[in-house]
């Protein structure tokens, strides 16, 4: 679901203006795929070492294609469930166990 979340924001939010949004994510893998492994993957053909099968690939690449048109946003890491309030608000959303007070 980070996957997902980072794109929508890319497309809502990372528009080609001169300031560039900053998404925090307490997803190393979200993070890394996108920041790190993504452009490797692609000059391989979509593949990881060993020539395994990248997962989620249809999301990394609507990513990549979204990033080709200038579309930018800055990935920054948040340690989850560390009392940083908007990562916790976040969880609550995504889990479904937020309730009136």
């Amino acid at each position: 679901m980070e996957l997902s979340a980072a794109l929508y924001a890319l497309v809502k939010y990372g528009k080609k203006d001169f300031l560039i949004p900053t998404v925090y994510c307490d997803s190393t893998y979200t993070i890394n795929t996108l920041t790190n492994w993504k452009k490797s993957w692609k000059n391989n053909g979509w593949k990881r070492p060993g020539n395994k099968p990248v997962e989620n690939l249809q999301l990394i690449q609507n990513y990549d294609k979204i990033e080709e048109k200038g579309y930018r946003i800055n990935l920054v890491y948040v340690k989850g469930h560390s009392g940083i309030l908007g990562n916790h608000l976040a969880d609550i959303l995504a889990t479904g166990t937020m309730t009136e007070q």
